[in-house]
């Protein structure tokens, strides 16, 4: 019988750590069976680890949290990687080939190998994705199997800011557990978007709580990765510094919001003591200023209007009323929100939010990389062994045993029995002498 596979994943972010444990079935599918999250406040900032020992706490906690649930012991580990400074940067690398054999696997794997190699200064490379190939001039998806004398692979480095990785393993010294990084923002795109978004153009635009990563794919392939320093935090204090008030009330109020981007608004009404109106104007000047870096990021690769076909939106801030129409207006295409990955469920519902997309697409990637191993090892216990007397062949009977087939020993008669037997005796012997 084949042992069940088992996920644990960390998404870390900057307003909470959520850790998942999952089952991978054989058919495929795998199922969320726990989540459990961490709140973290100033653990981590735009992604990068501020405090190591606090955020190396969290983790641990939802660590020993995930054995507990399953009875076992964690040896694996997959997590997610994003934040401020991480984004692509284009390498090419070029090479001479023997034209009467054809392009291996090996081949381009060396290729990849040799950009992963590549020094960026401040930055450390984490993953190198191919963007396309040219064999002897013509440009090709697939070049595996076919034969020329020249191959050009134009790459995608995935790069980060040295110290996002550093202190990420510092937090993540969690025992002898193996761990495996995994970018996030690919991930996402991978599981999230369609097959015709990664073919004709998709764009993930995913904003989270103090960042804002947009990953656009075409030819199914990686072509642009970019983070952004903001988010729904943003929002959040405009509201707070703007009205005067603690950050949880403006954060509480954020999200009860109507349409923001209505011209019009029939009901001006209060929430927690705060007009919407006020309320409003904040958020959708911010949500502008969030777009317009958009765009002006998406200008500066080239990614001009009417390449991007779709955008799919994810994120906390993504669930607010009207975004979608308004980042349909600015980067003229059809949006629509995150949803489910196809082959994942989740069993406790109350985590079966499009707030933890994120970390639904770190389980479907982490569950492709598993292949047939398994993260967590259960606990086996064994019985004692019983140790069982030996039988006796002959054994010994006892009178109680045998009825009243086999002689009884005399009872041991008592103190007062004896006195009154001799007693009697001897008055007995006095009788018979005086009738003599």
């Amino acid at each position: 019988m084949k042992q069940n596979q088992y996920i644990v994943t960390l998404e870390v972010g900057s307003s909470k750590i959520v850790g998942m444990l999952a089952e991978k079935l054989p058919t495929g599918q795998s199922t969320i069976t726990n989540v459990f999250v961490e709140q973290t406040s100033n653990c981590v900032r735009y992604g990068i680890v501020q405090n190591i020992e606090n955020l190396k706490s969290c983790i641990n906690r939802i660590l020993k949290q995930i054995e507990n649930a399953v009875d076992g012991t964690i040896h694996r580990v997959y997590v997610g990687l994003s934040g401020r400074w991480l984004h692509n940067h284009s390498v090419e690398v070029t090479r001479s080939l023997d034209s009467s054999v054809p392009i291996s696997q090996e081949a381009i794997n060396g290729i990849l190998a040799e950009a992963r190699r590549m020094t960026i200064k401040g930055y450390d490379v984490i993953d190198a994705v191919p963007s396309t190939f040219v064999v002897d001039g013509a440009e090709t998806r697939t070049p595996v199997g076919q034969v020329g004398s020249l191959i050009k692979a134009n790459i995608n480095l995935i790069v980060a800011k040295q110290r996002l990785k550093l202190n990420m393993e510092r937090a993540l010294s969690f025992g002898s557990n193996e761990k495996q990084y995994i970018i996030t923002p690919i991930a996402m795109g991978a599981h999230l978007l369609s097959k015709d978004e990664l073919e004709l153009g998709g764009l993930l635009l995913d904003i989270g709580a103090e960042t804002t990563t947009l990953a656009f794919y075409r030819n199914n392939t990686l072509q642009f990765l970019n983070t952004l320093p903001m988010g729904g935090r943003n929002l959040t204090r405009d509201i707070a510094n703007g009205i005067g008030i603690v950050e949880d009330t403006a954060e509480s109020i954020k999200k009860k919001l109507p349409n923001v981007f209505e011209a019009q608004r029939a009901d001006d009404a209060a929430i927690e003591g705060v007009r919407t109106s006020e309320a409003a104007n904040y958020v959708a000047s911010r949500i502008d200023e969030i777009l317009f870096n958009v765009d002006e990021s998406l200008n500066a690769a080239n990614i001009s209007t009417g390449v991007i076909k779709n955008v799919v939106l994810a994120g906390g801030t993504s669930l607010l009323t009207g975004l979608d129409t308004k980042v349909e207006q600015v980067l003229k295409a059809k949006v629509r929100s995150a949803t489910m990955p196809v082959g994942l469920t989740v069993r406790t519902h109350t985590f079966n939010q499009l707030e933890y997309v994120e970390s639904f697409a770190l389980v479907m990637e982490a569950a492709r990389l598993l292949g047939d191993n398994t993260c967590v090892e259960r606990n086996v216990f064994e019985a004692p062994e019983v140790i069982q007397e030996p039988v006796d062949e002959h054994p010994k009977v006892s009178v109680e045993d045998t009825g009243d087939d086999l002689p009884k020993k005399p009872k041991k008669k008592s103190l007062i029995d004896r006195l009154t037997e001799t007693f009697g005796r001897i008055f007995t012997e006095d009788d018979d002498a005086e009738l003599k």
